[in-house]
């Protein structure tokens, strides 16, 4: 089984110190199954850690007339195709969490007034739309706070092309699943559901 590449890895650290320097956090995250579990995962990690933050569900046409008015951003399962960092002011922080195809590139970041941290699977040839889901990212993400607790909601979410192969409303659930073989579940999002099961939080 694959695992995390390093660079991602570090990532996740960076995004774990970007949130626990940060007290006025805002969460945008996507209208969908995927995007409302990763919504879920984020607020989870925020409550445990005390943080004052606010969520709000968006699609993906609302996203670059956002107003950035708090100290830390945090997109997930969007922002990667969007120009989220339109209204970014000097010394505000930004972190995306998202598996679609990214319209910027790892160095993006470089040379920015403001805080820029974009976790893409992508940079790294892992193709979003079948290994891993933005609910996917925000739990590997809980788990470098460990809070390894929260797999059974990133087992939730699944990857977009589940959903154009496999359209029904319950595709997203383990027990639904069965372990198909069938389906392309060998790398990060079966890691998830594997330590969900191992963990007893589904059966």
């Amino acid at each position: 089984m694959m695992e995390i590449p390093c660079g991602m890895q570090e990532q996740f650290l960076e995004a774990k110190e970007l949130i626990e320097s940060s007290n006025d956090i805002k969460i945008y995250t996507h209208t969908d199954c995927d995007g409302i579990c990763s919504g879920a995962i984020l607020s989870i990690i925020l409550d445990r850690l005390n943080k004052d933050y606010e969520i709000e569900f968006v699609n993906l046409d609302e996203i670059e007339n956002l107003d950035l008015d708090h100290k830390l951003t945090i997109f997930s399962d969007l922002g990667s195709g969007q120009g989220v960092d339109k209204n970014a002011k000097d010394g505000q922080k930004i972190l995306i969490l998202d598996h679609h195809p990214p319209l910027r590139d790892i160095n993006y970041k470089n040379d920015k007034a403001y805080t820029y941290l974009e976790i893409n699977p992508m940079f790294y040839g892992i193709d979003g739309s079948y290994y891993v889901c933005g609910g996917g990212l925000c739990y590997f993400l809980a788990k470098t706070f460990g809070f390894k607790d929260l797999s059974w909601i990133g087992t939730d979410a699944v990857p977009d092309r589940y959903m154009l192969h496999y359209p029904i409303s319950v595709m997203s659930s383990y027990r639904q699943l069965t372990i198909s073989r069938k389906l392309k579940l060998f790398w990060k999002n079966w890691e998830l559901m594997k330590n969900t099961t191992e963990k007893h939080y589904l059966r």
